[in-house]
């Protein structure tokens, strides 16, 4: 069963409990935020509900077929004007971007597939607003590629990121739902 279809795994978590994650992690109505390697989409839906029409979502990813998917899941859930979906490298769309432009950004379980996390960082340092939030899901599960939580926290901290404020929670990972944990960052 595709966990997106109506009655799937992730039904609830779309409708209500991802939009109550990303309150709890700091995303607030008319905010604009940046969702690198967005995927299949699953906090695009949920960024999109708490910005709200006063705010924006900016999500990038590689692959245009997964893209094509959540427009039209995005304009289902009357959501498409919010969102700006981007085929390509969220390094290049990132320099494209006027410093200070987001509230927040979303890094979840991607990093592992990131050529350049050093890049990336100092990339999303500058396109955050002094009191923006970087929010990061390194991803606990057993994972190829996963992200050690210590070289994290020193790359973090490299790009002027004040140390990671852990958040458990229930989140969308891989199609289904895990206990995890996400952490915000602000700037230092």
């Amino acid at each position: 069963m595709d966990p997106h279809a109506p009655g799937g795994a992730l039904t609830e978590w779309y409708a209500r409990d991802g939009a109550a994650l990303l309150r709890e992690l700091g995303v607030c109505a008319g905010d604009t935020a940046f969702d690198v390697g967005c995927g299949d989409g699953q906090y695009v839906l949920p960024l999109a509900q708490v910005v709200g029409p006063q705010g924006h979502v900016t999500a990038v990813d590689r692959n245009a077929q997964k893209l094509t998917a959540l427009r039209a899941r995005l304009e289902s859930a009357g959501l498409a004007e919010r969102v700006n979906l981007v085929s390509g490298d969220a390094l290049d769309v990132l320099a494209a971007a006027a410093a200070d432009r987001f509230d927040a950004a979303l890094v979840f379980d991607v990093l592992q597939h990131v050529d350049d996390g050093d890049a990336l960082l100092a990339a999303l340092a500058r396109v955050l607003r002094p009191a923006g939030q970087l929010l990061v899901y390194p991803t606990e599960a057993v994972h190829p590629g996963r992200v050690p939580m210590d070289r994290l926290r020193e790359a973090l901290q490299r790009h002027g990121f004040a140390r990671p404020q852990p958040h458990r929670a229930r989140i969308a990972h891989s199609g289904g739902l895990v206990d995890d944990t996400v952490y915000r960052v602000g700037r230092a």
